[in-house]
């Protein structure tokens, strides 16, 4: 059958079927079950549809092992694994194997031609051959002795796997495996003293489990299967366990499914009663109707065009009517069944009359002749077979005569001419028996055996025959399924079945199997494989594949057809090849036999099952067979048990549900709905099972409940247990109960609770969003929502020990609370608890010489050993030696992330680079659709993008594109790939760029005649690219570059050489509840719940058993967020310090990747960083700390840019939103200060200066200037002048100018700061409060004064006696701020005395904000600053420029500074408009959504000032010279003095204003010499800005001998600078 139809419908049927695997989530399962092939399958040829992919056999069987690992890992089996590979299957499969390898090796072989002809090269290593997966074959002969291995040393090596019994059933025991699976379930339900509750889990791929698991009627049974993903997908299929999603579907709600599908049955039966587990059964023989491994279906009844629910139907009418049901345990009974195929037949009836109306329409519409049946041939030009029975000339014997004479060749035989031929035809024996059937469907199925089943003539033996042995294929299928093989010989010898209507009058029919004996290896290899296989053969058996003297030469036809039969897809088409003979087949193997050697011999034998247990006996050394390393101490036991021996007689079989079974306990993860009342009905619900509407009928559930009071709140349950997530319960702790006026809050203690007010709306949204997902999740409906239940999730068990070293075991759960209607909630109910006491005090917990981890500072994270624990029950302590080493500094691998960050581009920058639109470079990088011919007569689109970006999947390409809701970025990488693909490929630009958005590209359009040589060199350059294989992430994934995990490997490798002599050994006495060890918990408790996990972090693998070493150290380099947001969902993507055998190929090396929950690792650097918190270091200097990437933003910068306070954008939500203020910046010419001030947390050790004796003096600022002549003059502080140290403004100059710059001579500025350089003097940085900012300037600090004339008395002090500075996180425009701390300490008449005056008396300044009306002076007249003015007061000028729209503020800042006009995209949304913007950085800030275009352009534009605001340095900031930065170009800067007349402060906070034009202040305030007279600059020595700019003629050299004389800067940055000045 269509395997993902049948399980796609089932699981859309009834929604609740399939769920989700979680960890935290998983029931406890007593035994596991592995159908092996298709995880052999998986592991050997992920990819079929790659003609170059290639595959070494030990990666096959590495991929093997670690597949097995991950699921006994997941599931944890308590008693038993059983591994079972398909042996000699029945003569049954073998018609089916034999289809699906000999389309496997023609498909193959297609696949190899066309690559060629595409001119791909293919490698040179043979192409792995999946029909090897064969018993009999080298390569099973091998996988098996290799699983022997694997199991002897899992049980010997792993402690998981010591208790558990281990049986394979390999390739040499006969039988396919998922039956092999099913005898040893039969077999344990008949042994005395088998536990009825008993909880199994099988894996595999095949839908047809769904039956079998139900056939043991067991009630907890569940499947284990990978996501099935439905619609046009890539065949590649995902051999990473870690990174397969997993369902688990429960067949304990199937059975209750089933249970509401067959109610309205119920209460009509008369003459024997309901018997759920017989309904079952009968459900069981209808899925064989449908067509399976064995039998085809029956004609036009498909899956797909709901061929079930006319199954279903038939089956409730009928079964009132019969006395019994139909399936009894595996025993056909004919009379019922016969009944039911008459109820079945009239939909023989009904199709036939759609089908014959659509070829009436078809030919009139034609004019030709239709044929319902396409005639097919399973021999190639051949005569067809004549069936001829015994008294064909008996009068009453109805012979079909052919339509056309026997001469003449066999016409198109339509429809029509078959209903015209009923007139001329003469049948006397259906006058009586058939009266009433219509003679034009007689012909049409006689067209249909003729055409399809190759019969020339169609007698009444031939319809028996049919019948019969369709009939006898049910039985056999379902004594199969209940009992075990009947026939080994038996098979169905059609490939097609008979109509509904033909199977008839077999009541009577007797059985006769014989139950014979299994093919040998080799027999079944020559019967299933094609000639092009023949390589899996021992040599002597070639020839009778190739030879044509060959008995079996004719049943390996080379080429042979497929029909799709009704079908949709080419997988599902029939196989068209002869059925092996097979008395031919063992006579012409005779003489090849003794031609065979002794190993080959022996591969051609069955052999038994192995099982395996542990033993604590020592058995030697294990050598591996091949590529492994030998076991040097095995504890495992192997003991043969052989196949006859499961193979229980019927008479002891233990049919339906097993005597005695209770279904009163819950057992929890075994879904159920009995504990609340509900019904059932089928409706078209568009439930959403698999992320789309389905496609048919669902079962929707509906709960029955008394009347709900909305104030009747049950609050004697708050604090209790209770389960929720009906029917998937899940225990939980009720934490509050709401509606939609009142919560009531759980305050710990029973009928203990606070209550408190809901907010508008709030109670209306959270009850509709768990409507919402009932109904269209899992098709339930929970009607009207009053009451919600918060109830906060168990995540698992804790041992917790008490002061008196007891321990308890109790339930943790989670800090958040979900949601329920109290309808489906459920409480009281007896529920069995799996949990036992592993622990009695803590010194079982820590015995002397077990393995633990710290979870203290500060070791946080070390792994040690105990010591002594014998007297932990008195001091309460554990003695340890722990083993603790110094991690390694990632500083440059933060670097080198920030840089590649750095990189990424929007659309319209990136393509500015290559002169091309944004919108042809955003679809080129996408997918980009040609329309070809297939060679069939139809199209196929063929994808001609780059795929580097999916918007559908949400899916973006890391070091290549990036998804920032929803803007793309680029990168330089993603730029050059579409520069070369422009210059290789430049007509399907040009194209794309003409036709615009035209998505329906027609191939011959675009290349022309040679379009298919063109194409086919287009897809082979694509598939060449570096990104071809590249596994695209989720967007918003924190991911890390393949380049910064080399650099991380790099330093780990190195680091390593030297550990030894790193490491520590320290001995401790510890509190047991900071040690840590694996087995303290259950569930999904991490070690340390407070546990907080960033990019780089030094973490260490806590779990036993699993497929990292435990204990072994590594690095974080990607995180996985849920897209649920919850935290246990989130995966980690981990580079291990070594590889390691199972390790993953992460974007690393191989071997040193893996991807691991929080529940499996301690984060070492969280607990450094809560260290460094409490101790109050210096967080800068800790290796683990993130710096922001835009700190050192290479590109061009605002001249008024402050970087220590970049903060990145809202639209960047996955990176860090703030760097912290700590950090040293690096890159920025204008360093802010703030003085050292007391009170501040985290203060510098000035001991640490002191005894390095390398911090060299700190030149006088304007700041301590203007503080000392505040000081000692408080009542004049506007009648002396100060002056400003030179800026260097280096980083002001674009990189590519500071380059050419660099290797020019000039001379440095002659200040402290090159002392500073020289010495390599560090400074560190401290933060003001963010919400201080803003509070006006108001001088130093009396005590700060104090400090600055002692600094022998200063704590925090230089060695040279100066205060040591610190950065300003946040910088006003108005002026220097100081903390609120200080502020706080200063007396009135301190503020007053040393702040500058409030108030201005300005002129100028009147005018230029247009306060009032005064004339401008002439052009002539000097402009002299007026004895006094109109006070212009902070408030009014504040006021004038809020007035100002943001827009204009924003264009007037632009021009200003040179940088053009602000770039404004529109984004218009319904009747909305939303405004971006583009930064010249590349950065781009996002609006909201507006109800005009002008509205949209204010608020983009205020958001951008807001955050230029934000990275404005101030005057007295800029005065600071960042003692880490660079040396400056020597021509940029010689030495310069700015004197500044601090009398108007209005001035000062204009200047410092970005937004206040400068060029007008210039403009409007120049004297007759060109000067200011309230501000005075004093220039020297100020050399061209631009590296490529030649110097003045009157320039005398890099000297500056020409100082006098005035230089026009060459660049708009260093101009604007400038004027800040003049």
């Amino acid at each position: 059958m269509g395997v993902p139809k049948f399980f796609r419908y089932m699981s859309e049927r009834y929604p609740c079927l399939s769920e989700l695997i979680r960890e935290y989530q998983i029931p406890e399962f007593d035994n596991m079950y592995l159908d092996m092939n298709g995880i052999i399958h998986m592991c050997s040829h992920p990819d079929d549809n790659n003609p170059h992919f290639r595959i070494t056999e030990q990666k096959i069987f590495e991929d093997i092992f670690h597949y097995l690992e991950v699921l006994f890992r997941m599931i944890k089996p308590q008693q038993l694994f059983f591994m079972a590979i398909d042996g000699v299957a029945p003569r049954a499969k073998m018609n089916q194997q034999r289809g699906r390898r000999f389309r496997s090796a023609k498909d193959a072989e297609k696949q190899e031609i066309e690559a060629q002809k595409k001119g791909e090269t293919l490698p040179t290593e043979a192409r792995f051959d999946s029909n090897c997966i064969t018993p009999g074959t080298v390569f099973m002969a091998r996988l098996q002795e290799q699983l022997k291995y694997f199991c002897k040393k899992k049980i010997s090596t792993d402690p998981l796997w010591r208790n558990v019994k281990v049986i394979l059933s390999g390739h040499e025991t006969p039988g396919e495996g998922e039956h092999k699976i099913m005898d040893y379930i039969r077999y344990i339900r008949a042994q005395p003293g088998y536990n009825p509750h008993t909880r199994h889990c099988l894996y595999g791929l095949d839908a047809d489990l769904i039956m079998l698991g139900l056939c043991t009627h067991e009630p907890h049974f569940s499947l284990l299967r990978e996501e099935v993903k439905f619609g046009k997908q890539s065949s590649k299929r995902q051999s990473v366990p870690e990174e397969i999603t997993f369902f688990l579907l429960h067949l304990s709600l199937m059975r209750e499914y089933l249970e509401l599908e067959f109610a309205p049955v119920k209460d009509k039966l008369v003459g024997f009663e309901y018997d759920f587990e017989k309904i079952i059964d009968d459900w069981v023989l209808m899925g064989f109707l449908v067509g399976n491994d064995f039998i085809p279906h029956l004609p036009h009844l498909h899956i797909s065009n709901g061929a079930l629910p006319i199954l279903y139907n038939a089956y409730m009418e009928v079964l009132p009517t019969l006395d019994g049901y139909i399936n009894e345990g595996g025993t056909l009974n004919l009379a019922r069944f016969e009944k039911f195929m008459q109820k079945l037949s009239a939909f023989d009836t009904g199709n036939f009359e759609e089908i014959r109306g659509d070829l009436d329409w078809m030919e009139s519409k034609t004019g030709r002749k239709a044929t319902a049946h396409s005639q097919v041939s399973t021999s190639g030009p051949r005569e067809l077979e004549t069936w001829q029975a015994e008294g064909a000339d008996d009068e009453d014997f109805m012979k079909f005569e052919a339509l056309e004479p026997e001469s003449a060749p066999a016409k198109d035989s339509g429809l029509a001419a078959l209903i015209q031929a009923t007139d001329e035809l003469d049948i006397e024996s259906d006058e009586d028996d058939d009266e009433d059937e219509d003679k034009a469907f007689k012909y049409y199925k006689r067209e249909y055996y003729m055409n399809k089943l190759e019969y020339a003539n169609v007698t009444p033996q031939v319809l028996r025959s049919q019948a019969e042995g369709y009939v006898e294929a049910i039985q056999w299928n379902l004594h199969y399924y209940y009992n075990g093989v009947c026939s080994w010989s038996w098979y169905y010898p059609h490939h097609y079945a008979p109509y509904i209507s033909d199977i008839k009058g077999f009541a009577d029919f007797k059985f006769n199997f014989d139950l014979g004996t299994p093919f040998k290896p080799y027999e079944q290899l020559l019967g299933v494989l094609p000639a092009a296989s023949k390589s899996l053969l021992p040599e002597p058996y070639h020839k009778l594949m190739l030879n044509d003297d060959s008995l079996i030469k004719q049943y390996y036809p080379e080429d042979f057809q497929t029909d799709k039969n009704g079908k949709r897809q080419e997988w599902e088409a029939v196989v068209l090849i002869p059925f092996m003979d097979e008395k031919l087949l063992l006579e012409a193997m005779k003489p090849c036999n003794e031609e065979l050697t002794e190993e080959e011999v022996r591969r051609n034998t069955h052999g038994p099952m192995l099982v395996y247990t542990y033993t604590n006996k020592d058995l030697g050394k294990c050598d591996a067979p091949e590529y492994f390393p030998p076991i040097q101490r095995v504890h495992c036991k192997e003991e043969k048990f052989e196949i006859a021996n499961l193979r229980v007689p019927i008479n002891k079989l233990v049919k339906g549900a097993y005597p005695g079974i209770t279904m009163d306990l819950y057992y929890p993860g075994f879904p159920t709905m009995k504990h609340l009342k509900y019904t059932g009905e089928l409706k078209q619900a568009r439930v959403k099972v698999f992320e789309q509407p389905s496609r048919f009928e669902s079962m929707i559930v509906k709960i029955q409940h008394d009347k709900i009071n909305p104030d009747d709140f049950p609050v004697e349950l708050l604090g209790t247990s209770v389960f929720v997530g009906w029917p998937h319960l899940m225990e939980g702790r009720l934490y509050a109960i709401s509606n939609s006026r009142i919560k009531y809050v759980s305050r710990g203690e029973a009928n203990q609770y606070n209550s408190e007010d809901v907010k508008d709306g709030v109670f209306k949204e959270e009850a509709s969003m768990a409507i919402e997902r009932y109904k269209h999740r899992l098709g339930i409906e929970v009607g009207d929502v009053k009451i919600l239940f918060h109830v906060q999730i168990m995540t698992g068990r804790k041992y917790v020990f008490s002061p008196n070293g007891r321990l308890t075991l109790e339930k943790q759960f989670a800090e958040m609370t979900a949601n329920y209607p109290i309808q489906t909630v459920v409480t009281n109910i007896e529920t069995y608890d799996a949990n036992k006491t592993l622990f009695r005090d803590v010194q079982d917990v820590f015995p002397e010489g077990v393995i633990c981890f710290s979870l203290g500072n500060p070791h946080y994270g070390a792994q040690g050993i105990v010591t002594d624990s014998k007297e932990a029950h008195k001091t309460g302590r554990i003695k340890v030696c722990l083993s603790s080493m110094e991690e390694p500094n990632f500083s440059s691998v933060r670097r080198l992330k920030d840089d590649l960050l750095r990189s990424y581009k929007t659309a319209y920058n990136a393509a500015s680079q290559l002169g091309m639109s944004h919108f042809l470079y955003s679809r080129i990088t996408g997918s980009i659709f040609v329309e070809t011919p297939d060679g069939e007569g139809g199209f196929k689109n063929v994808n001609v993008g780059l795929n580097l970006k999916f918007n559908k999947r949400n899916q973006e390409t890391p070091g290549y594109t990036k998804r920032i809701d929803t803007t793309w970025y680029y990168t330089d990488k993603c730029t050059q790939l579409v520069r070369e693909y422009s210059e290789n490929f430049g007509q399907l630009f040009k194209y794309c760029a003409e036709q615009g958005g035209n998505d329906n590209i027609k191939v011959e359009v675009l290349f022309g005649d040679d379009w298919e040589e063109k194409i086919k060199k287009v897809q082979v350059w694509l598939r060449g690219l570096p990104t071809h294989n590249i596994e695209r992430q989720q967007c918003g994934s924190q991911v890390t570059e393949p380049e910064v995990v080399e650099e991380i490997e790099k330093i780990i490798d190195n680091y390593c050489i030297s550990d030894n002599s790193r490491s520590k050994r320290i001995q401790m006495s510890v509190k047991p509840s900071f040690l840590y060890k694996p087995e303290l918990q259950s569930g999904t408790l991490p070690p340390d719940p407070k546990m907080q996990v960033e990019l780089f972090d030094r973490i260490v693998n806590t779990r036993s058993g699993f497929s990292v070493p435990f204990g072994l150290k590594g690095t974080i380099i990607a995180i996985a967020e849920s897209p649920s947001g919850n935290e246990r969902d989130t995966m980690y993507d981990v580079v291990f310090d070594k590889p390691f055998q199972d390790g993953l190929q992460l974007n690393c090396s191989p071997g040193r990747g893996y991807k691991l929950p929080r529940t499996a690792f301690i984060d070492i650097s969280y607990g450094k960083r809560v260290l460094d918190k409490r101790t109050g270091k210096d967080v800068a200097s800790s290796s683990t700390k993130q710096e922001n990437p835009w700190d050192r933003n290479k590109g061009q910068k605002f001249f008024n840019m402050n970087n220590s306070a970049r903060e990145i954008p809202d639209q960047y939500p996955n990176y860090p939103k703030k760097v912290a203020s700590q950090e040293k910046t690096q890159g920025s010419a204008f360093v802010p200060f703030n003085s050292n001030l007391r009170g501040f947390p985290n203060e510098v050790d000035s001991s640490q200066h002191e005894s390095k004796k390398e911090t060299p003096q700190i030149p006088e600022t304007s700041a301590i200037k203007h503080y000392k002549a505040a000081s000692s003059q408080a009542n004049e502080p506007d009648t002396k002048h100060y002056k400003v140290t030179a800026i260097d403004v280096s980083e002001l100059i674009p990189e590519q100018i500071r380059m050419k710059q660099s290797d020019k001579s000039a001379t440095l500025p002659e200040n402290g700061e090159n002392k500073a350089k020289e010495n390599g003097t560090k400074t560190k940085d401290r933060s003001v409060s963010g919400k201080d900012w803003y509070k006006p300037f108001s001088g130093f600090a009396k005590d700060d004064a104090d400090q600055l004339k002692n600094p022998k008395e200063s704590k925090n002090t230089t060695e040279q006696g100066m205060p040591s500075f610190d950065l300003i996180k946040e910088p006003d425009m108005l002026g220097l701020f100081l903390s609120k701390e200080v502020r706080e300490r200063e007396t009135p008449v301190e503020r007053e005395t040393t702040r500058p005056p409030n108030r201005v008396n300005t002129d100028f300044l009147k005018r230029i904000l247009k306060i009032d009306k005064i004339p401008t002076k002439t052009e002539t007249e000097p402009v002299t600053a007026p004895e006094v003015c109109p006070n212009v007061s902070f408030d009014m000028l504040a006021e004038k420029v809020a007035n100002v729209p943001a827009s204009i503020r924003l264009l007037t800042y632009y021009q200003s500074n040179g940088l053009g006009v602000p770039q404004y995209l529109y984004v218009p949304l319904e009747n909305k408009c939303k405004a971006n913007i583009v930064l010249t950085d590349g950065e781009v800030v996002l609006g909201d959504l507006a109800d005009s275009k002008q509205d949209a352009i204010e608020n983009v534009a205020n958001k951008v000032l807001q955050l230029l605001m934000k990275k404005v340095p101030t005057i007295t900031e800029k005065a600071v010279s960042d003692q880490n930065l660079p040396i400056p170009p020597k021509n940029w800067v010689k030495s310069k003095e700015i004197e500044l007349v601090p009398q108007d402060e209005a001035l000062n906070a204009v200047l410092q204003n970005p937004f206040v034009p400068t060029q007008v202040i210039k403009n409007n305030n120049k004297s007759t010499d060109g000067s200011l007279q309230d501000v005075v600059v004093k220039q020297e020595n100020v050399s061209s800005a631009n590296g490529n700019a030649k110097q003045d003629k009157g320039e005398t050299g890099a000297n500056g001998s020409n100082q006098n004389k005035k230089t026009k800067p060459k660049t708009k940055i260093a101009a604007n600078f400038l004027n800040k000045f003049r």
